[in-house]
Order: C-alpha cells, then sequence, then structure tokens
C-alpha cells in the first residue's frame, strides 16, 4: 500500500548566493528550508512535497 504524501507550498528566500524554499513542515509544524522544489525530508523525518507558486508576469 503505497502512502500518499502531503505537498507544502514555500515562500522564498533569497540569499546572496542562492534561492532558499522555507515550509511550514505538516508533521511538526516548525520552518524548513530547502534548496530545490519536490519530494524532500525535513530534518524532523517528514516526507513531503515542496511546491512554488507561479510568479506573475510582469505587463
Amino acid at each position: 500500500m503505497k502512502t500518499t504524501v502531503p505537498e507544502v507550498t514555500s515562500a522564498e528566500l533569497v540569499t546572496a548566493g542562492q534561492t532558499q524554499h522555507l515550509v511550514t513542515c505538516p508533521r511538526c509544524g516548525a520552518l524548513h528550508r530547502h534548496l530545490d522544489v519536490g519530494v524532500r525530508r525535513g530534518p524532523c523525518g517528514a516526507r513531503y512535497t515542496v511546491t512554488t507558486t507561479p510568479k506573475d508576469p510582469i505587463s
């Protein structure tokens, strides 16, 4: 039986060297940082899918 992986939407944190994705963990409620989107494992051991919101095009 395959378990579903929760999906969380990230907020972007732009640092001097790269963009990080901040998510609120669905398991422990803490903020976790990731370098990329997709299926990730948080430091607490929770697995979830990190997604981003699409950017609005500049008119």
